[in-house]
């Protein structure tokens, strides 16, 4: 859950010196949240609710993901802008006026 323009940031802190750089950085909010709590905030904003169903766990399944971004904030001095919920606000704008 990262909000685009701080992924194009991160895109373009590799491209413009990619030498002596890893080829791989994980690039997230850093924070943890789960798809539950998502809805919720997406609900809180526009009064609409999407509708949920559950199945049995499946191997391979994450319980919980967190971004750990302090290898892309070391080597490419880069952490994103938008947090979480401001993220949300500016999406439910955006797509609201389409």
């Amino acid at each position: 859950m990262l909000y685009v323009k701080d992924l194009i940031r991160a895109h373009d802190a590799f491209l413009s010196d990619p030498e002596d750089k890893p080829s791989a950085c994980n690039i997230g909010v850093g924070g943890k949240t789960s798809l539950l709590e998502f809805l919720d905030m997406l609900e809180e904003k526009t009064n609409r609710r999407t509708e949920v169903s559950f199945d049995d766990w499946r191997e391979g399944d994450q319980k919980v993901y967190i971004s750990d971004i302090s290898r892309a904030s070391e080597v490419l001095d880069w952490e994103p802008q938008v947090d979480f919920e401001d993220g949300i606000e500016r999406f439910v704008a955006w797509y609201g006026g389409r």
